[in-house]
């Protein structure tokens, strides 16, 4: 499936997550990322279905987490993003 991200958050989720157990989806998403075709400020990436429930996993582990409030509220809000996307992907099958 392909999620919508912003430069921002992409940037923002790769720094957060480095070295986790989410470093192979990080990867991914940083070397296969795409220009979104409607808007330049955005990003696709394809991820499968588990890899997207792993990064939300992990996100919403570090906005729970976090010693750090700004940088828990944006990994949730990402978190929140990404987690609408997954639904909507599940339940449009």
């Amino acid at each position: 499936m392909k999620i919508e991200l912003s430069a921002y958050e992409r940037k923002f989720v790769i720094g957060l997550l480095k070295n986790t157990t989410v470093q192979r989806v990080l990867d991914k998403l940083e070397s296969s990322s795409t220009p979104h075709p409607d808007n330049e400020d955005y990003i696709e990436c394809e991820l499968t279905i588990p890899e997207l429930e792993d990064l939300v996993g992990e996100l919403s582990y570090e906005a729970n987490h976090n010693q750090k409030k700004l940088l828990a509220a944006e990994a949730c809000d990402i978190a929140e993003c990404l987690e609408e996307q997954l639904w909507s992907a599940k339940f449009a099958k």
